[in-house]
Parts: C-alpha cells; structure tokens; sequence
C-alpha cells in the first residue's frame, strides 16, 4: 500500500524503534521524527547561517541575543519557503531550465 501522505509530511529518517511490551517481551514501533519539510529547512538554515557568517565575526551577532532575535525569526521563515520550494520542484515535472 502507497503512503497517501503529502511529500513534505512524510518523515525524513523513519526507523523501527524497539519497544518493551506488558509482558515483558519486545515490539517495534516506527518513528518517524523529523519531517521531510523539516529536515529541508534546517538544512537551508544551516546554509542561510554560514552565507551570514563571515571569518571577522561581523555577521550575525550570536553572542548579542536581543539583536539576534528579529533576524532568526526571518532566518526561520526564508528556511521554511526554501524548503516549501524544494518539495514543490521535486513535485513539478519538468525540463531542467539549465
């Protein structure tokens, strides 16, 4: 049977977790942890973070949390719309525009 689940709501690493049972035996019960959409944006994070940063320390100012706090809400999302970007190309059939 197919997973009917949208691309981006299916989990990103799924796994078999072992799982103790009343009687003392054992089952294993699927995690799926992460989505696939999350794990896109903290990966577009992470590349959106170090295109900030730069060898001087003048990038993003980690250690001053009150000037950091409006620009990781703007980090957060431009992460999201990345990630909303990827499932939609991979989701488009087309050509390659290059």
């Amino acid at each position: 049977m197919a997973n009917m689940m949208p691309y981006g709501e299916q989990p990103a690493h799924p796994c078999d977790v072992p799982v103790e049972r009343h009687d003392g035996g054992e089952t294993k019960r699927r995690a799926s942890g992460l989505t696939i959409r999350d794990h896109f944006a903290g990966v577009a994070l992470t590349g959106l973070l170090a295109a900030e940063s730069d060898s001087e320390g003048t990038g993003i100012p980690f250690g001053n949390c009150d000037k950091f706090a409006p620009s990781a809400a703007i980090f957060a999302q431009m992460a999201y719309m990345l990630a909303d970007a990827m499932i939609s190309a991979r989701d488009v059939n087309q050509e390659c525009p290059f």
